[in-house]
């Protein structure tokens, strides 16, 4: 019985050792030093990279009717002989940059305020609205400061630069 148990047991070790990352899920900076190199690519006289002729998959252009602003960048003289230039270009160059717009942050100021009685002279304050959040931040910056220190993992002082 525990001749049996050590044999599966051996068994089961010496196959975890001829691991490798060709035959595993293994990278292969954990291969053992008696693992064979893998065997060396045949070259195929091409240059890595694209190819001439190969459709690329850059971001394709966004219609002009969800572009916010349009800058027309014309030159003012001819690099030659420096005679002013007019005209208009059918085709321009293109270049579209997409941006977060700065977005300031909404402060609310409540502002609590005691009157005196005409009558008696008796002085009352304002109950605070049910709707004030008790805390200095609302709702939505509280769950941003959560979703960034739960979930993305990023320290107070970082939150602080955000």
């Amino acid at each position: 019985m525990l001749v049996q148990e050590l044999l599966t047991r051996l068994v089961e070790v010496e196959a975890r050792l001829k691991q490798t990352s060709r035959n595993s899920s293994n990278p292969p900076s954990s291969d053992p030093p008696s693992a064979k190199p893998r065997p060396a690519k045949e070259p195929t006289g091409r240059k890595s990279g694209g190819q001439p002729g190969h459709e690329g998959h850059g971001r394709t252009w966004k219609p002009e009717t969800e572009v916010d602003h349009f800058i027309e960048v014309r030159p003012e003289s001819c690099e030659q002989c420096g005679t002013l230039l007019l005209g208009e270009d059918p085709e321009p160059e293109r270049h579209q940059v997409t941006e977060w717009p700065r977005i300031p942050p909404l402060v609310t100021e409540y502002r609590r305020h005691r009157l005196s009685c005409v009558v008696c002279g008796a002085s009352t304050q304002a109950a605070w609205p049910a709707t004030m959040p008790t805390g200095s931040f609302g709702p939505r910056v509280q769950a941003t400061v959560g979703y960034l220190t739960g979930r993305m993992g990023a320290s107070q002082r970082e939150v602080q630069d955000i």
